[in-house]
């Protein structure tokens, strides 16, 4: 077990075994001997553990060695790569094989530098070609938005003169296409005039039918273009605590600790938590494939001005990036070289994404007792730093220094930083500590940030919901939904909309009952013994929830034959389960069943025929969802739940399949993509 809960620790901070960092770590730990090791353990505060490892003469000179390697190592661009692969592009546009064209193209456009940095090449001029190359075949696809983009970069990244005209008639043809008929004539409005300056006759015929037609040609869009609107919190947002409902109070024990409860009566479907990411990070592994601030899929991405490593879904986001990847930016590839978890990265996020002022604010805000500074609802969430060995704080620390030096060498803290081997400043040390905070913080609280991925049946606009994949691309931190406890039974469904969590109800919940999330095992998919390890290794606790109490079994071991009904009598909470030769007989009529805890009598006849009514509205939910009736779905499942929690207990296989099939259509109106 001891093995185990260490490499749950571990993996943490470094989830690629083949970078360098557990190198270093293991270096550090051999050479420092057990008598040091247990010297360290007895340090008290992160900031003796940051000073102890960068000062310990012990460690001193490993330690410092090897973090005067950082240096800036990232993917470059490349001007001749991108002029040979959009040279690609335009062969296979030529051959209208648009799929592979666009392939090459985004390839060329991520690799292109910005105007003037390589005039050997085209002048220096490839990026605005290459975004033109890809705006042709975008436009040739009919993906007139994505075209009218690039066609707008291309211009503003100095597209050469002879192109420029071209580029305003296919923007003023997209504008139509796009229902914009005003800006579509401001447009063609200029080609005409630079066509007729430079004598060129097709295009100014091509303006001129346009401009004569443009009543014709404008596309009305008969669908409106879909806006993800904010989620609404059930009966209001609480002010005790920000973005959750008014419906959850905050409660205290020794045994639990901080929880939440229901203080009212919570229909299916209320929303009680709507919670924006403190930070977010995205995995390094979807740098190629979504959009690096805010985790859309990407079909075609905006380019980072400096590195060819990332890519973003829009200018906007990648003008919002600005504040924390000028510092992440140079030193990607050395990070992934390092094998660092992606929750170490977020790690260095929460620093990143603010300035140093920030941070300096906070320690004014500590010693004058402020308690509104924001950053504090992240300072203060659990570390369980009273449990952690030895060798866990000192990983942790020397992970904490490699992002510290990240920071050093990228001019973070200005003329109020060192560089190389050069001691700490105090704000230097002040920032390691909040790292190793930091990571401590994000191991136990951290959320996986996902995205559906559904397959295409055979018939059009179907898809495959037995087959539908959760695929996870990002980690979020949330001061306010980490105060849920976990359950293996959760109370609420989880699910993004890009990084802002959403928390549901998803079967009925009184007043004074504990809400709860599910922190990963969950009974259904997990053994009693699996989730008992899982959790002690992962968050230092042992489950008492129902399902581990009563070891309730698997979803695939439940039948339904498995019925358990509930008491009639309001507040008992006596049940009776029934015998599997009961559930479908119909010629002997059922008897009935006193409550060994109240001695009401229940009515089995009724209660089976409820539950079989029940039972036909669940199959109708299912059929539903075939179908794709997604809002009707939502409304007949939710019903079913709230009628069948009523009479009978869980676990029940129906109701933990509604449960699912309610998760599954709400995510599905956002991060949700057919593949």
């Amino acid at each position: 077990e001891a093995r185990y809960a260490w490499l749950c620790s571990s993996i943490t901070l470094q989830s690629d075994k083949r970078g360098f960092f557990i190198q270093l770590a293991e270096s550090v730990l051999e050479s420092a001997g057990p008598n040091w090791l247990s010297k360290f353990g007895a340090l008290k505060t992160d900031k003796q553990r940051v000073i102890a490892c960068y000062n310990d003469p012990e460690v001193k000179e490993l330690v410092r060695g090897t973090l005067a390697n950082v240096q800036k190592i990232f993917r470059s661009k490349n001007a001749s790569f991108a002029k040979t692969k959009r040279e690609e592009a335009d062969h296979f546009y030529n051959k209208r094989k648009l799929d592979k064209a666009l392939q090459l193209a985004n390839q060329s456009v991520v690799r292109a530098p910005l105007p003037g940095i390589d005039s050997k090449v085209e002048e220096g001029l490839t990026l605005s070609l290459c975004l033109r190359s890809r705006a042709m075949i975008l436009f040739e696809s009919k993906d007139y938005e994505l075209a009218l983009a690039d066609f707008q970069l291309s211009l503003k990244y100095k597209l050469p003169e002879n192109f420029k005209m071209e580029a305003y008639q296919k923007m003023g043809e997209c504008y139509l296409q796009l229902g914009m008929k005003d800006k579509a004539k401001v447009s063609i409005g200029v080609a005409k005039t630079m066509a007729t300056s430079s004598a060129n006759q097709e295009i100014m015929d091509r303006c001129n039918y346009l401009l004569n037609n443009l009543d014709k040609l404008v596309v009305v869009p008969t669908v409106k273009k879909k806006e993800v609107s904010q989620p609404t919190l059930y009966d209001g947002e609480s002010k005790a605590i920000p973005c959750l409902s008014t419906c959850l109070s905050m409660q205290r024990s020794e045994v639990a600790g901080r929880y939440l409860i229901a203080n009212a009566n919570l229909p299916v479907g209320a929303i009680v938590s709507v919670e924006p990411a403190y930070s977010s990070v995205l995995r390094m592994e979807k740098h190629g494939s979504h959009c690096l601030h805010c985790f859309k899929r990407l079909k075609c991405g905006v380019p980072c001005p400096t590195c060819s490593g990332v890519a973003f879904c829009s200018v906007a986001c990648q003008t919002k990036s600005t504040t924390y990847h000028v510092w992440e930016c140079p030193f990607t590839e050395l990070m992934i070289g390092s094998g660092m978890s992606v929750v170490s990265h977020l790690s260095l996020r929460m620093i990143t994404q603010s300035k140093l002022s920030y941070f300096e604010s906070f320690v004014s805000a500590l010693k004058k007792k402020d308690t509104d500074h924001p950053y504090l609802k992240v300072y203060n969430m659990e570390t369980h730093s009273k449990l952690r060995e030895p060798k866990d704080f000192l990983f942790r620390t020397l992970m904490a220094l490699l992002l510290l030096q990240i920071l050093r060498n990228a001019g973070y803290f200005g003329e109020k930083g060192t560089t190389g081997t050069d001691d700490l400043t105090e704000i230097e040390i002040w920032i390691g500590c909040l790292l190793l905070r930091h990571l401590q913080v994000t191991q136990y609280n951290a959320h996986e940030i996902y995205e559906t991925l559904a397959l295409p049946t055979d018939n059009i606009g179907s898809i495959d919901w037995s087959k539908t994949k959760t695929n996870y691309m990002a980690v979020g931190l949330y001061p306010a939904s980490a105060l849920l406890n976990h359950n293996c039974t959760p109370t609420l469904a989880r699910y993004f909309i890009g990084d802002m969590m959403v928390l549901r109800v998803h079967r009925p919940l009184f007043i004074g009952e504990e809400v709860s999330e599910n922190y990963g095992p969950v009974f259904t998919m997990k053994t009693f013994d699996d989730r008992q390890k899982s959790l002690m290794a992962r968050y230092k606790f042992r489950c008492t929830c129902q399902p581990c109490t009563y070891k309730w079994p698997l979803l695939s071991q439940l039948t339904e034959e498995d019925v358990t009904f509930k008491c009639r009598k309001r507040g008992c909470k006596g049940t009776y389960k029934l015998p599997h030769t009961e559930t479908s007989a119909a010629q002997t009529k059922p008897q009935n069943w006193r409550c060994s805890t109240c001695s009401t009598e229940n009515r089995l006849e009724d209660q089976l025929a409820l539950y079989r009514s029940y039972s036909n509205d669940y199959e109708r939910g299912c059929s539903l969802l075939a179908q794709q009736e997604l809002a009707e779905c939502i409304n007949v499942m939710s019903e079913f739940l709230e009628n069948c929690n009523q009479l009978v207990s869980q676990p029940n296989r129906n109701m933990c399949l509604a449960m699912e099939v309610l998760r599954a259509c709400w995510s599905s109106y956002n991060n949700f993509y057919i593949i």
